[in-house]
């Protein structure tokens, strides 16, 4: 049931917190690719309702209930996959949590160290574990690839992610070298870097900011393409690093930031991000 044209067709394709967000946005194109879906997430996140829905569509997706900072669970989970099928094709490092999604007070002063170790588990040891276990079933895949999320947050800072930025950064450098240990076995490994993405991670980050409505028109501001990005747009991106088309793409961060990164300065053309 190929629609998009990826060349994804059935490719056993596992998304860590993929019941929201951007990785939604990937289950639902990956799966009408021809992939077969598997959704990592927390019970209740709405993942075992967007596979259902995906499997009312004729297409492959099973969720998975799987908290990243359990090395058990993600052990679990990932075992599970690769035994119904026997290999693991795309592996999507997606899951991640900021500053904002942990806490209501995000200046330095307020950032305790469970918050700190929460983010840095979730973000950097959950992707280093599910590579961890992944491996010996995206060892039996014919063109394995690992495709990471880090942020625009790795290459340029905002106030107020302390945590969160220095953990998209510590995912790039996981990405190259995961990249270097994995070429000899002929796994890809990539990164994906977001800007301002319409969702719900988005919006709890502005919401904690003295004034919203300002904070979210200086974001948009940055952009080249003066608005927020959608989660479909990055995850064609997802799709496209996960494909046969970009076979010679390895050790990449890709930025998907409307151009934000690639000046200094403010629009002034475009809509206000309202």
């Amino acid at each position: 049931m190929a629609v998009q044209g990826y060349g994804l067709d059935g490719a056993v394709f596992v998304i860590t917190g993929g019941a929201r967000g951007i990785g939604a946005a990937t289950a639902r194109m990956a799966a009408r690719d021809g992939a077969v879906v598997h959704v990592l997430d927390l019970p209740g996140s709405g993942g075992e309702e967007l596979c259902a829905a995906l499997r009312e569509e004729g297409l492959g997706a099973t969720f998975h209930d799987c908290d990243l900072v359990e090395e058990g669970a993600i052990e679990t989970a990932l075992g599970q996959v690769g035994e119904r099928h026997g290999r693991i094709d795309v592996l999507h490092n997606n899951a991640g949590v900021t500053d904002a999604g942990v806490r209501t007070s995000l200046p330095l002063s307020d950032l305790s160290v469970q918050d700190w170790d929460l983010i840095q588990n979730v973000n950097v040891r959950g992707a280093v574990l599910c590579a961890k276990h992944a491996l010996p079933f995206l060892r039996n895949a014919r063109a394995a690839t690992i495709i990471n999320a880090a942020s625009m947050a790795a290459i340029a800072a905002h106030e107020r992610t302390i945590a969160y930025g220095t953990s998209k950064t510590a995912v790039v450098g996981l990405t190259r070298n995961l990249a270097v240990e994995l070429a000899r076995e002929g796994i890809r490994v990539n990164a994906y870097c977001p800007g301002v993405i319409e969702t719900e991670m988005l919006s709890k980050y502005i919401s904690a900011q003295d004034d919203p409505r300002a904070f979210r028109r200086g974001l948009v501001s940055e952009n080249l393409v003066p608005r927020l990005g959608t989660p479909d747009e990055v995850a064609a991106v997802v799709c496209f690093l996960a494909s046969p088309m970009a076979g010679f793409v390895d050790g990449a961060a890709w930025t998907v930031d409307g151009g934000s990164t690639a000046w200094r300065g403010v629009a002034t053309w475009g809509d206000d991000g309202e």
